[in-house]
This record gives C-alpha cells, sequence and structure tokens, in this order.
C-alpha cells in the first residue's frame, strides 16, 4: 500500500507508455515508464485498515446523472465549519418515488428533489453524508452511466458504481 494521491500525480506526468510497479521486501515502490523511474515509500497490507462491512438495511437506486447533478447542485452549501458536524454535510430524504438532496452552511441553503426508482421496502428515511465523500461520489458519477446503488447501513453509506465501491461514515 502506498500514497494513492502521490501515485496518480506520478501516473499523470508519465509518457503515454506501458507502466509497471514493482514493490520489494523493503517496502520500497518502484513505478517505471519508459526511461522514466520513481521510488516511493509503500506500507505494509496489514497496516492498513479494513473496510467495514455495510449491514444494508435500506437500499435504493438513482441514475448516475441524476445522482451527479443533484450532488453538484447541492454541494456548494455544505459548511467547512467543523463545530457543527451534521453541516459537514448533506441530507438525504427518500420518500416513496423522490430523493431530496439538502446542504445548508448556516447562510445558504440548497435543495434538490427528484423521482427516483422506488426504493426497497416502504418505509421513509433520511441520513446524512459527509461533504467530502460526496465529492468522490460526484466525481465518479460523472463517469459512470446507469444506476448508483446506494446502501445504507446503521453508521455507513455505500454508493455501488459499474467498478467502484464507495463507503462512508454517515454524519449523526
Amino acid at each position: 500500500v502506498f500514497n494513492t494521491r502521490l501515485f496518480f500525480d506520478i501516473v499523470k506526468k508519465l509518457p503515454e507508455e506501458i507502466v509497471s510497479v514493482e514493490v520489494d521486501d523493503k517496502l520500497t515502490a518502484t513505478i517505471r515508464s519508459g526511461f522514466t523511474e520513481f521510488k516511493i515509500p509503500a506500507t505494509p497490507a496489514e497496516d492498513f485498515p479494513e473496510l467495514p462491512t455495510v449491514e444494508r438495511t435500506r437500499s435504493f437506486g438513482v441514475e448516475a446523472e441524476t445522482l451527479c447533478k443533484m450532488i453538484g447542485r447541492t454541494l456548494f452549501a455544505v459548511s467547512q465549519n467543523e463545530n457543527k458536524p451534521v453541516i459537514t454535510g448533506s441530507l438525504f430524504e427518500v420518500a416513496g418515488d423522490s430523493l431530496t438532496v439538502v446542504s445548508v452552511d448556516g447562510f445558504r441553503l440548497a435543495l434538490c428533489t427528484q423521482k427516483i426508482d422506488e426504493q426497497q421496502g416502504k418505509e421513509d428515511f433520511s441520513f446524512v453524508v459527509p461533504g467530502v465523500a460526496l465529492r468522490e461520489v460526484e466525481r465518479l458519477a460523472a463517469e459512470n452511466k446507469g444506476i448508483i446503488e446506494i446502501g445504507l447501513g446503521k453508521r455507513h453509506i455505500l454508493f455501488n458504481m459499474e467498478n467502484t465501491v464507495i463507503i462512508s461514515r454517515l454524519l449523526e
């Protein structure tokens, strides 16, 4: 395991050739492409935290384009102030066949409602997703087509896209 941000910054700047990554027994990752070579430190996989298991209590699907637009229309109003953690995220409310996303920072309020496929179970529910996670979901949803499955657990939310799963802790 190594710093992904550093890894992606390096890969973006490499020439358009085959990229190879090797990790030696001293946990040094060597990234090669053409005549270019980088060495970055790695961490043992055992030190990497395990992904939480999300036992879904509820789930529903949203078109990727719809979810991306809803997040884009409300994310600007998510608070950056950590004094009130609940407003550092967006409230998702599922009622029947509609999804409402609400963000507030103490000065601005953004609200967006869209029709969705009916969720599993008839009970209405709501949850708050951190803004940091929503930025990633928005970025990835813009690259995907089709339905994004959203699974809600007791403390976590799961966004399941084509080849990507994002798991985030919910705000309480």
